[in-house]
């Protein structure tokens, strides 16, 4: 009876854990492992996979389509003549150098359309 009462919360607390180190990633999704918003892990197969508990989260990207449509912008080219680009980025596969870029366009897709129009324009005047 004694030994019932201490095994039922180790149980518990032990189910608790696992539950909350597993996750699914599905055929149509990639998943970024962060540990406190640094990326860790970049997972493309689909399957069960762990994690830290409580220490690591995980964003889930659509990897079907993963495109950015900026607005169009005015840019002067060298030989000064104005030109003006509609851009259109598509990101087709994940690495941990788009990580950062992804993450950005999850939490300010204005900071990225800004990024991606200075680029474009770098790009033009080269």
């Amino acid at each position: 009876m004694k030994a019932q009462k201490i095994l039922i919360p180790i149980i518990a607390v032990i189910g608790a854990l696992v539950f909350f180190s597993v996750f699914i990633v599905k055929e149509v999704n990639q998943a970024i492992v962060l540990q406190f918003g640094d990326p860790k892990k970049i997972i493309i197969e689909p399957g069960l996979n762990f994690k830290l508990p409580f220490i690591q989260n995980v964003v889930f990207l659509d990897s079907r389509i993963l495109n950015l449509d900026t607005p169009p912008a005015e840019v002067i080219a060298s030989d000064q003549k104005r030109l003006i680009v509609d851009a259109f980025a598509s990101i087709t596969e994940t690495s941990l150098s788009a990580v950062e870029v992804i993450v950005t366009a999850i939490s300010a897709p204005l900071a990225l359309n800004s990024l991606a129009s200075l680029s474009l324009s770098v790009c033009i005047l080269l």
